[in-house]
């Protein structure tokens, strides 16, 4: 697969800024306007800091009652890590991966050119996967012109080829559950059949605890075998014990990125969603998780944050920020923990 190119082949070019002192509220809705989760701030031509939704959340936290037209530099990450534009795919994600970040600002001889993601970056693999699909698809249709596909061999194992590379464009090399392109796909029809039906939809995001820790201390193929072990349990592929968190066939359970896992709850109400994520929390809290080497690492913890339609949103995007808001509140109050999105959390940008 091709991931040697360039980042500016997929940043987000001309990325909007704003300077230290404008008030937080002008930036929100600024935002707001420009439908974009995060705003690169300045201080005389050069990067101050970096304001994305994870900051909001952050900052309503902390302060309980943000005062609105304080400058955004109170609100910022201050001195975001950034990457050069000539920094290709594995290295702008591995930067992204190691250090929990979700925007980085992109540099061109230290001047501002774009801002790259996560999902960016998440959905440029994912297209990648899918353009080496339809070309095995191709080739198959060629070959079904020249012989019979049940004489032959060759043919059937295309045919395998074919359906292997659309299992991966559907799911996670490392857990096995569905990646975040599916996922978007699907959270996008199920809010539309509960539109149709006059049906309620819940929406879980949920994170696990001090993941980087993890990583620091245990190593990256340990970090690996936990996710890869959490994505059994989400599917209840552990043992009779672990039946306690299996959900139904109408739900669908995905790796968003990183260590981040999401699950969509059809004709579910935010009260049933919250038991849900109650009960895998209790699960994987009461799990062992073991270190490459088979040492014990003890209990692993996830925060979990719920959002509905139609109560707390009628839009996807509003309905995964809601659900990723009430888990960073879930994460500020102390983590291993379930937060169902109220409107305590919301900052409100529109008069």
């Amino acid at each position: 697969m091709a991931l040697q190119a360039p980042i500016e082949k997929w940043m987000s070019s001309d990325p909007i800024t704003v300077n230290k002192d404008e008030p937080i509220l002008n930036v929100l809705r600024l935002m707001d306007k420009q439908k974009i989760s995060s705003i690169v701030v300045m201080d005389q031509g050069k990067i101050a800091g970096i304001f994305s939704e994870r900051d909001v959340v952050k900052h309503v936290a902390l302060s309980g009652c943000p005062v609105l037209n304080e400058p955004i530099e109170e609100a910022m990450t201050k001195n975001p890590i950034c990457v050069n534009f000539d920094e290709d795919y594995n290295s702008v994600y591995l930067k992204m991966y190691a250090n929990n970040i979700r925007h980085v600002p992109v540099l061109k001889n230290e001047k501002l050119v774009g801002v790259v993601s996560i999902r960016d970056l998440l959905r440029f693999y994912q297209n990648n996967a899918e353009e080496e699909l339809q070309d095995a698809r191709g080739k198959l249709l060629e070959a079904q012109k020249m012989l019979q596909l049940s004489q032959n061999d060759q043919i059937l194992e295309l045919m395998e080829r074919v359906k292997t590379l659309e299992e991966m464009s559907l799911t996670d090399h490392l857990t096995g559950l569905y990646n975040s392109r599916y996922f978007d796909k699907r959270l996008t029809e199920e809010l539309g059949r509960a539109k149709r039906y006059g049906q309620y939809l819940s929406l879980i995001f949920c994170d696990i605890d001090f993941f980087k820790k993890i990583n620091d201390t245990h190593g990256h193929k340990t970090g690996d075998a936990v996710l890869t072990a959490l994505g059994h349990i989400f599917a209840s592929e552990i043992g009779s014990a672990e039946m306690l968190s299996r959900l139904r066939k109408s739900d669908i359970v995905a790796r968003y990125g990183g260590e981040e896992f999401v699950i969509i709850l059809p004709q579910t109400t935010k009260d049933g969603g919250i038991t849900t994520a109650e009960r895998i929390r209790s699960v994987i809290e009461r799990s062992t998780f073991s270190t490459e080497k088979g040492e014990s690492m003890g209990n692993i913890t996830l925060s979990f944050g719920v959002s509905e339609f139609p109560s707390d949103a009628q839009a996807v995007e509003d309905l995964i920020v809601k659900a990723d808001s009430a888990m960073y509140a879930a994460k500020n109050s102390g983590r291993n923990s379930v937060v169902g999105w109220n409107e305590s959390f919301e900052i409100r940008i529109h008069e």
